[in-house]
């Protein structure tokens, strides 16, 4: 718990301080989020002699073709039901606060905006996996009750994502998003135990992630 609060944090100081170009972002987030947390689940070693952290969280990392059909179909649902929402609440919510984020926080605009939206559906929604589900979920409920597993999870991914959106929306549409994202985090869990696998939360974070670049496309004015 502790090395997961350290990276999440050393990430937000680092995004809020330096302000980084998004590779340069990137490439920080993967030793962060995914090699620390390798080596610290392969290195853990409990009282009993077995490593019972790295046993679960090789388990969440297994794939499987009916997990992947079922996720992609749950992914689809999530894609169209964010579009939707979109369409129904774009005259409601002020989103002109986003393109304007997105151009001075991370440098990400007209130019390079497909190049970055892909990698964040596909690359980055799996590293987020793999550390919020893997290793603070899977790995994590080896020591810990469950649902203390399930609560530390879901909060951490949506503290996660605090720095990353400061100055996007008004505070309430703020705090309405980071309770969706606890709320998320819940969601991708439950998906996940229920095939014991992160590559079916992964499916749906892909789909989620692709919503919200479509609609960052449109913002853009790029389709």
């Amino acid at each position: 718990m502790l090395v997961a609060v350290t990276c999440v944090a050393l990430m937000a100081a680092f995004e809020i301080i330096w302000k980084p170009s998004y590779i340069i972002k990137a490439g920080v987030k993967i030793v962060l989020l995914l090699i620390i947390p390798l080596v610290v689940t392969f290195s853990f070693r409990c009282c009993s002699g077995v490593n019972k952290v790295a046993i679960g969280f090789m388990r969440a990392l297994k794939p499987g073709i009916k997990t992947g059909i079922i996720a992609v179909t749950i992914g689809a649902a999530v894609y169209a039901f964010i579009i939707i929402a979109y369409l129904l609440l774009r005259n409601i919510i002020d989103l002109s606060r986003v393109t304007d984020a997105l151009a001075n926080g991370v440098g990400v605009g007209k130019d390079n905006f497909l190049y970055v939206s892909l990698y964040i559906a596909f690359v980055n929604s799996l590293i987020e996996e793999v550390f919020f589900r893997a290793f603070c979920f899977f790995g994590l409920k080896t020591l810990i009750p469950r649902r203390k597993a399930y609560l530390f999870s879901s909060v951490l991914f949506s503290v996660y994502h605090v720095s990353m959106l400061i100055g996007w929306f008004s505070i309430p549409i703020f705090a309405a998003v980071l309770i969706a994202l606890v709320a998320a985090g819940v969601i991708f869990i439950g998906i996940d135990e229920a095939f014991n696998s992160v590559f079916a939360s992964w499916a749906t974070h892909c789909f989620s992630n692709l919503a919200v670049n479509t609609i960052g496309l449109v913002l853009l004015k790029i389709i």
